[in-house]
C-alpha cells in the first residue's frame, strides 16, 4: 500500500502502453498481476467471489496482452 500524499509530483506507479510495448518487443517478460490490486489471501478481500477474482485476473492480463502485442503467460501474485 502506498499513500498517493506521500508521492512527488511526476512520480508514477505505473508504465504507460508504450512502455509496455516497448518492453514486449525488446524480449522483456510481462507479468499479469490484478486490476485493482486485490488478492486471494485471507487477510485481504474476504468477501472476492470467484468471479470476481476470475475477473481481476483476466482483465489484467487481457489488458497487457493488448499493450504488448503478444501473449501474458506470467502471473505476479499479490500476498
Amino acid at each position: 500500500p502506498y499513500d498517493e500524499a506521500e508521492l512527488s509530483r511526476g512520480d508514477r506507479l505505473a508504465l504507460s502502453p508504450e512502455e509496455i510495448e516497448d518492453l514486449a518487443r525488446r524480449g522483456h517478460v510481462i507479468a499479469s498481476h490484478t486490476r485493482n490490486h486485490t488478492t486471494a489471501s485471507p487477510a485481504f478481500d474476504r468477501d472476492l467471489s470467484p468471479g470476481a477474482l476470475a475477473r481481476e485476473v483476466a482483465g489484467s492480463k487481457h489488458t497487457l496482452e493488448d499493450f504488448a502485442g503478444r501473449p501474458v503467460r506470467a502471473l505476479a501474485w499479490r500476498e
